[in-house]
């Protein structure tokens, strides 16, 4: 495996894994609210939708998408 393809797989780890903790985060947070929601007596429930998660999913795939198009090599003339 070459030096540029061992740098930008280890790139991409590193991106996914910082992607991942922000997401984590956000959840644990949201998880917080809801318990002290329920202490003040409050009934809140985290149950997205099957159109918010579609929506996550077309986002996930748009992203992805254009990333690749970044990616694609351009020839100068």
């Amino acid at each position: 495996m070459s030096n540029e393809r061992t740098r930008l797989l280890v790139l991409g780890a590193v991106l996914g894994t910082v992607v991942g903790l922000a997401a984590a985060w956000i959840a644990t947070d949201a998880k917080k609210e809801q318990g002290k929601l329920l202490t003040d007596g409050l009934h809140a429930d985290i149950r997205p939708s099957a159109k918010q998660w579609l929506a996550f999913g077309v986002a996930a795939v748009s992203l992805l998408r254009l990333f690749s198009e970044m990616m694609d090599p351009k020839v100068k003339k």
